[in-house]
C-alpha cells in the first residue's frame, strides 16, 4: 500500500449535485464599528449557506472545521448586499440589517473541496512565486507584491497543509539562477530543487471610471511532467481611485488578497486531482535516481536485480551511464520517502557504504569508498 494518498476517491463517488444557484437572505450583524457589523452581516449570510449544506452531509469529518473556514472568508461569497437598517448604538457598538446574495453554488463547490482537501495524507511539495506577463500585471518583484504572495502561501500552507517551500530561501540556495525569472524559467528552477508543484500568483489591474477594475489568478503546474493542471480567476473592483500610485497598489493588492481563499480551494483541488489521476493512470510518479562513484559493473547489476524490481515499479529510463554515474528515470507507485527507504535497505543488504540524500521526487546515492574514510 502507498504511504501517501492524496486524497480518498470515495468522496468523489459520493459527491451531491447541487446546481450553481444564489440565494437572498436577510441577516443582521452587530460590530464595534460600521465595517465590523457588515463583516459579521456577512459571515451570518454565509454560515447559513454552509451550514444547511454540511448537515445535509453525512460522510463530512470535519464538518465544523470546513464551515469556519469558509466563513472566515465570507465576503468572498457574497455577490451582492443591500443595506436596510443601520445604527449607532453606543460608542463601540453599531447594528446593521442587510439582503445579501450568497452563491450557494461556490459554497457548496469549497465545501466538497475543502473535504477531500483536510482528509489528505500525503504533503505534496510546493513552490509559490508570482509573475506579470502582460501590460496589466502588477510587477510580482515591487516590496507591495509580496503580501499577496505571502496569503497565498498562508491559505495552501496553514488551510490545506501543503508542504510550501520557500521560494526566497531556494533562490538564495541557488545564487546561480539569474535574478528575474520568466514563468517556463522559473517552473524549470521549482523542478530542479525538487517541488511537486508550482503554483503562480499574478495580478492585473487598471483604473476605470474613478475606481480600479482588476482580476487576481493562480495557475498550477505538475512538474513531474510539466502538465498543466488549470487557472482560477477572481474578479473585483475598488470603491474609490488613490491619486498615488503606490496607494493605488496597495488598494488593489488588499482587494485581491479578498478573493485569494475562493480560487485557492477550487485550484487545489485541481492539483490534488492531478497527482492522483497521475498514480491512477499506472503511470506512477516520476523519480530521478542517482548513483554516484560506484564501482561500474556493480551498480548496473544491483540496479537490475534489486531496484527494477521493487513493488511499485512501473517502467524506468536509464538517461546516463558513465564510470562515475548512473542516473535513472524511475516511474514508481511508491511515495518518495518508501521509495528511498527501500533502496536504502537493499544497499544496506549489499553490505555497501553510501551517503543517501532524498530531495523531493529526486534520491541520490554516493558510493562511500572504505579506504578513505
Amino acid at each position: 500500500m502507498m504511504k501517501r494518498s492524496y486524497l480518498f476517491l470515495y468522496f468523489f463517488c459520493n459527491i451531491v449535485f447541487i446546481p450553481a444557484i444564489s440565494q437572498a437572505v436577510i441577516v443582521q450583524g452587530i460590530g464595534i464599528s460600521r465595517t465590523n457589523a457588515l463583516t459579521n452581516a456577512f459571515r451570518q449570510a454565509v454560515a447559513e449557506a454552509a451550514g444547511v449544506f454540511i448537515e445535509t452531509r453525512t460522510d463530512v469529518k470535519y464538518g465544523e472545521l470546513i464551515k469556519d473556514e469558509i466563513v472566515s472568508y465570507a465576503r468572498g461569497y457574497v455577490s451582492g448586499y443591500k443595506i436596510l437598517n443601520e445604527k449607532k448604538e453606543s460608542d463601540r457598538t453599531y447594528f446593521t440589517e442587510i439582503d445579501a446574495t450568497v452563491e450557494n453554488g461556490l459554497i457548496n463547490q469549497h465545501v466538497e473541496a475543502l473535504e477531500i482537501l483536510m482528509t489528505m495524507t500525503g504533503h505534496p511539495k510546493v513552490v509559490i512565486f508570482g509573475i506579470d506577463d502582460d501590460m496589466q500585471s502588477i510587477s510580482s518583484i515591487i516590496d507591495e507584491f509580496a503580501p499577496l504572495k505571502k496569503t497565498v502561501t498562508q491559505v495552501f500552507h496553514e488551510k490545506f497543509r501543503f508542504d510550501v517551500m520557500d521560494w526566497a530561501t531556494l533562490r538564495a540556495k541557488h545564487p546561480n539562477v539569474s535574478g528575474k525569472l520568466n514563468k517556463k524559467a522559473a517552473i524549470l528552477f521549482a523542478k530542479r530543487v525538487g517541488a511537486e508543484l508550482a503554483v503562480m500568483v499574478k495580478l492585473n489591474a487598471k483604473p476605470k471610471n474613478e475606481i480600479i477594475e482588476g482580476e487576481v489568478s493562480l495557475e498550477a503546474v505538475r512538474l513531474s511532467d510539466a502538465f498543466y493542471l488549470g487557472k482560477e480567476v477572481a474578479a473585483f473592483k475598488t470603491s474609490y481611485l488613490p491619486k498615488k500610485e503606490n496607494e493605488r497598489i496597495v488598494l488593489t493588492i488588499n482587494e485581491a488578497k479578498e478573493k485569494v481563499f475562493g480560487i485557492s480551494v477550487s485550484l487545489s483541488r485541481k492539483m490534488v486531482e492531478g497527482l492522483q489521476r497521475e498514480v491512477e493512470a499506472q503511470k506512477g510518479m516520476r523519480y530521478s535516481i542517482t548513483f554516484i562513484d560506484f564501482p561500474k559493473g556493480n551498480v548496473e547489476r544491483f540496479f537490475k536485480e534489486k531496484v527494477s524490481v521493487l513493488s511499485g515499479h512501473v517502467r524506468h529510463k536509464v538517461e546516463k551511464d558513465t564510470d562515475k554515474r548512473l542516473n535513472v528515470s524511475y516511474w514508481s507507485l511508491l511515495s518518495d520517502d518508501e521509495l528511498f527507504k527501500q533502496i536504502k535497505k537493499a544497499l544496506d543488504e549489499m553490505d555497501w557504504k553510501y551517503k543517501p540524500k532524498l530531495e523531493g521526487r529526486s534520491l541520490k546515492f554516493k558510493w562511500v569508498h572504505p579506504h578513505f574514510e
